[in-house]
């Protein structure tokens, strides 16, 4: 059996013998600390908290923590909680009452979501809640409002046209029975806000979405202003 020999280097009048065992330790050692490198970069990434999730029902009550087990009663309490990555699961029901948004910022990555629980119709009736609408947005972004009904409205049946609101969406909803406007999105007009009314339907398509949303027995489908 043929013996391997022991590699040898030799450097500014200094030798030194590394064996084949110490070779493969010194390589083993490189690998290590790589490996340990790529792990700490690893966990300097941010990582995004998926929020907390909160729940509605018409037998809840505000004074409940919001679990699914116990829930809230009133949309406010919910819509007054959350913060940027929340998620608010509203049971079925009728809540007449207002679902009020206002100076809540989400994130891009950490959306604020109001959403009709797993199929179930969670229903926004605005009889007797005046002009204003029943869902009604301001002075806030990234927020997603999925899946619920609104009725019964004097106003608008959804309103973000005040304020700076930014990147709303509104999925797979029923507005209907509005006596104005189904949705009210925009600026208010005045003439230092002349060229964002120029541009509105630029804005409209940057700044909201909605998506598999129906409007029908209303006035005015959609209103930019």
């Amino acid at each position: 059996m043929t013996k391997k020999r022991n590699t040898c280097y030799y450097r500014q009048s200094k030798s030194r013998c590394i064996t084949n065992k110490g070779k493969y330790n010194f390589i083993s050692l490189i690998v290590l600390i790589a490996l340990l490198v790529t792990s700490l970069f690893a966990t300097t990434h941010v990582v995004y908290a998926a929020g907390n999730t909160y729940y509605v029902a018409t037998n809840g009550s505000d004074n409940s923590p919001g679990t699914q087990s116990q829930p809230w009663l009133t949309l406010q309490k919910a819509a007054s909680t959350v913060v940027a990555g929340d998620t608010v699961f509203i049971r079925a029901g009728i809540y007449n009452e207002r679902l009020k948004i206002t100076n809540k910022l989400g994130t891009a990555t950490q959306r604020i979501t109001f959403k009709n629980y797993p199929s179930e119709n969670p229903i926004i009736d605005g009889t007797g809640l005046g002009t204003q609408g029943a869902v009604y947005v301001e002075n806030s972004s990234y927020i997603t409002i999925d899946g619920l009904e609104v009725q019964n409205t004097v106003g608008a049946g959804v309103q973000a046209s005040y304020g700076e609101n930014h990147y709303l969406e509104f999925l797979n909803m029923t507005v209907h029975d509005c006596d104005t406007d189904s949705f009210t999105i925009g600026y208010p007009l005045t003439l230092g806000k002349l060229l964002i009314f120029l541009l509105v339907a630029v804005i409209s398509i940057i700044f909201v979405r909605t998506v598999g949303t129906e409007v029908y027995q209303l006035l005015v489908s959609i209103v930019l202003k």
